[in-house]
């Protein structure tokens, strides 16, 4: 008899193995064996220490995802398997491995588990342990220091570059494929552990690979402070509010980054290397393609001539710390509003290098103006005000040429191709949404 296989997936610290244990511990007429995902880490031995201290131990490549598949196919054959054991103090492979023989339920656990189509169709049942940022932190430095023995300085390094990065683009995006969401991760255990009991009998036929659910998208942000600790948490209670976000420990470095990436918003200290905030907020506002960016000031520096300052440089806000994370989240998130009201109302519109004068009936790009006809620049206005959502060539019709008779689709589609040449480099904002109409990017919009 085919073994049924669960696979339970989750970011690190999640709490994937405690419901791993839970639900063996529910199977009790049933014979267990567990498989772990980071037995499958890759072997580096090739590479100094150095060297794999900077692995990505975060993304699918570090995993020899192959090798997995293939134990969990000889497994669901009813074969034994070699289980490698890694070394996480040298981060190589032991020369030893762990037999694991056939069982009933084969219980695998690993924060990539549904990121790979292989290993997910071997799993009959897929499981998502849903624990909140913080608390997986918590986690992963405790076990990280008191198992691995790894100082804290480096614990967060690689939490901010990889593990957090890899989350959002990886982990919780395979939520979707998951066929039951554990929500709370450890505290829910009693429950999920009751819910296995009932659906036991039922469960070995569910192995779809349709969405779920879809993880928020939301602004992209920008964190700039040269402290591990406060940036590690402004990130993780940004990301668990659905913000994406980038971080930067120097002023030259957030200069350069909101240059690149024109985010949404910038939380900004004052005591940075290199260049102190407000010198990096004065020249993000002397630069045309940054001057609109939002700012929030979070310093210690608490001195009302020091708040005036930043103020008057053109800062949006000032909180100071020691400070309350919810309250810096509601802080952003007032901005953000505050910026999409003004957009609505602003005589200049601007998504990213575009910017349009409602008042002049005037286009610029990167500040050089572009010579537009008044259809055109209607057609513009329309999708630049509604952007981010699709505007079905019917509505474009109608709201543009007022639904002329005599007007055609093709008429649009010439209109759009003609825009996109005469706001070269902007044109590549407008897109094509197949058999709907088009569409103005979302992203990098603000108003002046």
């Amino acid at each position: 008899m085919k073994p049924l296989i669960i696979g339970i997936a989750g970011g690190t610290g999640s709490g994937k193995s405690t419901v791993a244990r839970s639900i063996a511990d529910s199977l009790v007429d049933a014979q267990v064996a567990f498989l772990d995902m980071d037995a499958y880490y890759r072997d580096h031995r090739h590479l100094s220490m150095e060297e794999r201290r900077r692995v990505n131990w975060d993304h699918p490549d570090a995993f020899d995802l192959a090798l997995l598949a293939s134990h969990l196919e000889a497994l669901a054959r009813g074969e034994a398997v070699d289980k490698p054991v890694y070394d996480f103090v040298s981060h190589l492979r032991a020369p030893e491995t762990v037999r694991v023989e056939p069982a009933d339920v084969i219980v695998l656990d690993g924060i990539l588990l549904l990121v790979d189509a292989r290993v997910r169709l071997a799993c009959d049942v897929k499981v998502f342990v849903d624990t909140d940022a913080d608390i997986r932190l918590i986690r992963r430095i405790r076990r990280d220091m008191m198992v691995r023995g790894r100082p804290l300085e480096e614990i967060l390094d690689q939490y901010l570059h990889t593990v957090q990065p890899m989350h959002l683009q990886f982990v919780e995006p395979s939520k979707r494929y998951a066929d039951l969401v554990i929500p709370r991760g450890e505290r829910t255990r009693s429950r999920s552990t009751s819910s296995w009991r009932r659906s036991r009998g039922g469960c070995t036929s569910a192995r779809h690979e349709g969405p779920a659910m879809s993880a928020a998208e939301g602004a992209r942000i920008l964190v700039v402070d040269d402290e591990p600790d406060i940036v590690a948490l402004v990130v993780y209670h940004l990301a668990k509010a659905g913000y994406r976000v980038a971080t930067a420990t120097s002023g030259p470095d957030a200069i350069q980054l909101a240059r690149r990436d024109r985010p949404a918003l910038i939380v900004l200290d004052l005591m940075l290397p290199g260049l102190s905030g407000f010198d990096v907020l004065a020249q993000l506002r002397e630069d045309a393609r940054t001057a609109h960016v939002a700012v929030l000031m979070l310093t210690a520096r608490k001195d009302e001539p020091d708040r005036i300052k930043g103020l008057q440089l053109g800062a949006d806000d000032y909180l100071t710390k020691p400070f309350s994370p919810q309250e810096l989240v509601l802080r952003v998130g007032a901005i953000l509003r505050r910026v999409a009201s003004a957009d609505q109302t602003s005589d200049v519109l601007r998504v990213g290098p575009l910017a349009i004068d409602r008042t002049a009936h005037q286009v610029t790009v990167n500040d050089h103006e572009v010579e537009l006809t008044p259809t055109e620049f209607k057609l513009l206005l329309i999708l630049a005000e509604r952007r981010g959502r699709v505007q079905a060539r019917a509505h474009l019709l109608e709201t543009v040429w007022e639904a002329a008779p005599d007007i055609q689709t093709r008429t649009v589609d010439m209109h759009i191709q003609r825009l996109r040449t005469k706001l070269h480099p902007a044109g590549d904002l407008i897109e094509t949404v197949r058999g709907f109409g088009y569409r103005l990017k979302a992203a990098d919009a603000g108003a002046a």
